[in-house]
């Protein structure tokens, strides 16, 4: 009985040391891989350089329809934040992007022969990506009203049964427009100091008829920059890793 209990004094004795050992191991290891992820996760982080610049407005003009209804479109674009992001790659190329974003009017106006006329009014945010080379996607929700006249001679039938011709025939419609685009800023390359630049709407009109009308469009143009033309303060941020 001695035995077996000085037996198992010394079991524990070693285990508890091992264990000991082992939990001495752990800690320095999750302290090393603590400490790693730290420096590895500081490494990641953009040094970020903020200031406060009056930038003004650019204004859009180009053509907006689609086969068998041609249109214009004009618009106003109100810079709301610039982020600057310039990352060195192991090559040591510089790889850096700008990101815009901005408030947005738009009036548009298209003419569908033996259908309507369609004037629109909207407002919206666009979002735009542009490379060093001044490449850019974008895209932009939108939302306004409709005002449509309909084509051809519009009649109307009085209670009395007396016909007429209704002048200004046509309907009123609330109007979400998804947008999604690309461009180039040839100001970038010193080639020119406008933007061109193409994008694809899908214009829903609501109601109609109980429904919803679905209307896809395109969008081909260009936008400039007058230098005093509503100038608006605007938060840039450069982020270089």
């Amino acid at each position: 009985m001695h035995d077996a209990a000085i037996r198992i004094g010394l079991w524990w004795f070693f285990a508890k040391k091992l264990l000991n050992k082992m939990n001495h191991k752990l800690i320095i290891a999750c302290i090393i891989f603590f400490y790693s992820q730290q420096a590895f996760s500081q490494q990641k982080v953009y040094k970020k350089i903020k200031e406060i610049k009056k930038v003004p407005a650019n204004i859009r003009l180009g053509y907006w329809g689609g086969i068998g209804f041609p249109g214009l479109r004009m618009g106003i674009e109100l810079p709301l934040s610039v982020v600057y992001k310039h990352k060195t790659k192991k090559s040591g190329k510089i790889k850096s992007v700008t990101k815009k974003r901005y408030l947005v009017s738009n009036f548009g106006w298209y003419h569908h022969k033996g259908f309507h006329d369609n004037l629109c009014l909207t407002v919206g945010y666009t979002y735009r990506r542009i490379s060093k080379n001044g490449f850019f996607l974008s895209y932009s929700p939108e939302i306004g009203y409709s005002r449509t006249f309909l084509g051809g001679t519009t009649y109307q039938v009085d209670n009395e049964g007396n016909v007429s011709i209704k002048k200004r025939a046509g309907y009123h419609y609330a109007t979400l427009m998804l947008s999604g685009g690309l461009g180039w800023k040839l100001s970038i390359k010193n080639v020119m100091p406008v933007t061109v630049y193409s994008r694809l709407n899908l214009m829903l009109m609501f109601p109609y008829n109980s429904k919803i009308y679905l209307r896809p469009n395109f969008e081909l143009g260009t936008s400039f920059t007058l230098a005093h033309f509503l100038k608006k303060k605007t938060k840039h941020t450069t982020k270089t890793l």
